[in-house]
């Protein structure tokens, strides 16, 4: 599959994010907000608090069976992410989501800046839709 996302920060603790992932029979968009903390005895240390609703589409179909099944539902989250250097970032959380009959989730990802504008990403998600995936991230 392909996911791309987009966020931007306001206001110093505001977060914005959308995203959309597709994949051979599924595809899943949301758009949420949050607020982040950065503790200033822990300068390395961020946690973000999100919510936000998303759309889902199962497309279905085999000899004997053919179905479109679609939804709409809410998520909230809670993540932190450590700077462990200049280079290298760590992220883990857990996020509960209503898409679906809803499930839990655990995630993860881990960050190599390349340069101060663009990363290689690795994410993990450990839930109803297991997943890994391999990217990039960009800085405007």
């Amino acid at each position: 599959g392909l996911g791309v996302a987009a966020s931007v920060s306001s206001r110093d603790m505001l977060h914005f994010n959308l995203e959309a992932v597709t994949a051979d029979s599924y595809q899943e968009a949301s758009i949420g907000a949050g607020i982040y903390l950065t503790p200033k005895n822990a300068d390395r240390l961020t946690v973000l608090l999100n919510g936000g609703i998303e759309y889902g589409k199962l497309d279905f179909e085999n000899a004997a069976i053919s179905t479109d099944l679609t939804d709409t539902g809410a998520f909230f989250g809670l993540s932190s992410r450590f700077t462990v250097n200049h280079k290298f970032e760590l992220q883990g959380g857990v996020r509960l989501s209503s898409l679906f009959e809803g499930d839990a989730a655990l995630t993860g990802a881990a960050f190599y800046h390349l340069t101060p504008n663009l990363d290689l990403t690795t994410k993990a998600e450990l839930g109803d839709n297991d997943m890994l995936g391999l990217g990039i991230r960009f800085y405007y």
